[in-house]
């Protein structure tokens, strides 16, 4: 989470992906005991997953190619080169 600040000194609370928050909010209302994150951005979908503790599938359809480029510090915990495989 980050906060931003407003012009007349109220505060905001901004959540989002790669917030390890977004992603806790989300297994606790779908009441998720082993949730997988399928995401196509390895910066916000897959970082943000496997922060949160959840395992998290790459799919090459995205920004992220599902081989990544080399010496990428995110390593998701499956990849799949599309979601028709």
């Amino acid at each position: 989470m980050s906060t931003a600040h407003c012009r007349d000194d109220r505060s905001a609370t901004r959540l989002g992906k790669p917030s390890r928050a977004i992603f806790e909010v989300a297994c606790r209302q779908l009441g998720a005991s082993r949730p997988v994150m399928l995401g196509d951005q390895l910066a916000t979908d897959i970082a943000g997953a496997l922060g949160a503790g959840l395992d998290a599938v790459l799919v090459g359809t995205g920004l992220a190619p599902v081989a990544g480029p080399a010496g990428n510090r995110v390593r998701p915990t499956w990849a799949l080169p599309s979601l028709m495989e």
